[in-house]
C-alpha cells in the first residue's frame, strides 16, 4: 500500500487497499478487512472502474455477513452482482450469487 501511495496512482492504491482487506481477511482481522474494502471501493467509484468496485462492493458485503449485518451485507452483495453483469463478468457475478445464497442460508 505505501509503495502504492507513493506512485500517486489512485488505481493502484485502491488495487493495494483490496490486496489488503483479502489478507486481513484471511487473518481474521475483518474489522480492517471491511475499511481497506470500503476505501478501495471509493476510490474506484470516483475513477468509475466498475468492475473493481463491483469487487470492493462484493468484499464490503462478505465483511458484513460474517460480522452478522445481513441485511447491509445483502445489499451489497446484490449491488455487485449487478456491477458484475454489467460489465459481462459472469464468473465473478456466479462466485457472489453464492456468497448471497450464503447469506441467505445464515438468514
Amino acid at each position: 500500500l505505501l509503495a502504492a501511495t507513493r506512485l500517486g496512482d489512485p488505481r493502484s492504491v485502491g488495487i493495494a487497499l483490496m490486496e489488503r482487506a483479502a489478507v486481513s481477511g484471511g487473518l481474521g482481522r475483518g474489522d480492517l478487512a471491511r475499511t481497506s474494502a470500503e476505501e478501495a471501493l471509493a476510490i474506484f467509484e470516483e475513477l468509475r472502474e466498475p468492475w473493481w468496485a463491483a469487487r470492493a462492493m462484493r468484499t464490503v458485503g462478505v465483511c458484513l455477513r460474517d460480522a452478522g449485518n445481513l441485511d447491509e451485507g445483502q445489499r451489497h452483495l446484490l449491488a455487485a452482482i449487478a456491477g458484475f453483469a454489467s460489465v459481462g463478468d459472469r464468473w465473478w457475478r456466479a462466485r457472489t450469487q453464492r456468497n448471497l445464497a450464503e447469506l441467505r442460508l445464515a438468514q
